[in-house]
């Protein structure tokens, strides 16, 4: 598969989604007085202010203690530690609509303050004109101007636009050993056997694999669209491996420094769920990938998001988020 190059995107905090459909899941993010609550702890702060408050408070509905009952119930929340975020399982008996109005019966009696969305689907953002096919057949040679020779770096003016021949001469004359990263591609999944990226996947120490499938729940990370596989290749592409075309990252070329950690929650389709992106960029966080590339989109904004990217990046890690196809304007 052909890759071309424009993975230096503008960052923004608003997921970009198309918001179609819901899968049943509600994600909450909740505090008291200023720290992280986990919302099991929440019934018992009920209990206890309305024993305070020697019966001056409103008692619970049935549809309270059905909210109660998901939340002691085991497997029916899952914690996002790093990025401060739970998700209230489908199987909840519990309804969206009733963990907002338990929450505010909560906020009310004990003070806590909340987020809670329904977790809506995101998609890949469509292009909105119709692409000619790009004929590579005319790319080979390799790059003067980026001193590489992979045949189809010879098309990639995009990259001497950037500059990135002499970010990756600076690099190099340094002298000084690159860090390692990891890059995690939160997306479709990727081409395991691309000739391009076979030798750039990061290895997760414990079982050997290459990331996670959050659709599936399995290490298998198939791409069945192509766009993580596109993404992954701009990123990371090995260079100067006579191959295909020049990765962005990889200053030393056939020896990379950045490794690819890819974490598929897109289907087919290039549909999936707003709770899977956030479990992605979790595992993202606490499996040591520095940045994430995000390309996917939608045109509502989410405070669960954007609190979620913020404590990301208070763990030091780099959120890279698509701008979109819309040539819209991100900073209003």
């Amino acid at each position: 598969m052909a890759m071309s190059s424009a993975f230096l995107l503008t960052i923004f905090l608003y997921v970009v989604a198309l918001g179609e459909g819901l899968s049943n899941r509600t994600l909450v993010m909740i505090s008291h007085r200023g720290a992280p609550l986990d919302i099991r702890q929440v019934p018992l702060m009920m209990a206890q202010a309305a024993a305070a408050s020697g019966g001056r408070v409103r008692s619970l509905t049935q549809e309270d203690r059905d909210c109660e009952q998901c939340f002691a119930q085991d497997g029916m929340i899952h914690d996002l530690t790093t990025v401060g975020v739970q998700i209230v399982d489908s199987k909840c008996s519990a309804s969206y609509d009733q963990i907002v109005n338990y929450l505010e019966k909560a906020k009310d009696m004990t003070g806590i303050a909340f987020v809670c969305e329904p977790d809506f689907k995101v998609n890949l953002n469509p292009v909105p004109r119709r692409v000619l096919p790009l004929d590579l057949s005319e790319c080979k040679g390799g790059n003067s101007v980026l001193g590489t020779n992979d045949p189809k770096s010879s098309c990639q003016s995009n990259l001497e636009v950037i500059r990135i021949g002499a970010a990756w001469a600076v690099a190099r004359a340094a002298k000084q050993k690159l860090k390692d990263i990891v890059l995690a591609i939160i997306d479709t999944g990727a081409d395991m056997t691309h000739p391009d990226l076979v030798n750039q996947f990061w290895k997760d120490p414990a079982d050997g694999s290459i990331g996670h499938n959050f659709i599936t729940k399995t290490s298998d990370v198939t791409d069945d669209n192509g766009h993580g596989t596109h993404c992954a290749g701009n990123a990371a592409a090995q260079t100067n491996n006579t191959l295909g075309i020049a990765g962005v990252a990889n200053a030393n070329g056939g020896s990379p420094n950045v490794k690819l950690m890819i974490l598929k929650f897109l289907d087919a389709g290039g549909s999936g769920d707003t709770s899977n992106a956030l479990s992605a960029l979790n595992y993202a966080v606490e499996h040591g990938a520095t940045v994430s590339s995000h390309s996917y989109g939608a045109y509502y904004a989410s405070q669960v998001f954007e609190n979620a990217f913020k404590n990301a990046a208070a763990a030091n890690h780099v959120a890279v988020v698509a701008a979109g196809n819309d040539a819209s304007t991100l900073d209003q």
